[in-house]
């Protein structure tokens, strides 16, 4: 579902970083994740009850509210139906995906469009 909806943001123009096509095998994947956070202009988290049991979601998630660049642009989405998430998400506005997942990705552009980064 991820890697879907990675080529569909794609498609629409976005530069997007994924950590499953993105990181080499052999190559120090937390150094890698580490540069993409510190140079990323936005954050996209897909929710579902296999990315809330993940401690390495809600450290990624952690990092992403706490940094000034990503005020707004931490965009969380529900893809499967789940209360099991980081609770600050709740204070977001999510995008529900849950019974339209081909109009998400939609949704993110239009949302990261109505937003500017911290770095213009």
């Amino acid at each position: 579902m991820a890697v879907r909806f990675r080529s569909k943001l794609e498609g629409a123009g976005m530069d997007v970083w994924f950590d499953e096509a993105d990181v080499v095998p052999g190559a120090n994947w937390g150094d890698a994740l580490s540069k993409a956070l510190k140079t990323s202009d936005a954050m996209v988290t897909l929710i579902s009850p296999a990315s809330g049991r993940s401690p390495r979601v809600a450290r990624e998630i952690e990092f992403a509210i706490t940094q000034p660049r990503y005020q707004q642009r931490l965009i969380p989405v529900l893809l499967r139906p789940t209360k099991n998430y980081p609770w600050i998400l709740e204070r977001l506005n999510l995008i529900d995906a849950t019974a339209d997942l081909e109009s998400a990705p939609q949704r993110v552009v239009q949302a990261l469009k109505g937003t500017k980064s911290t770095r213009d």
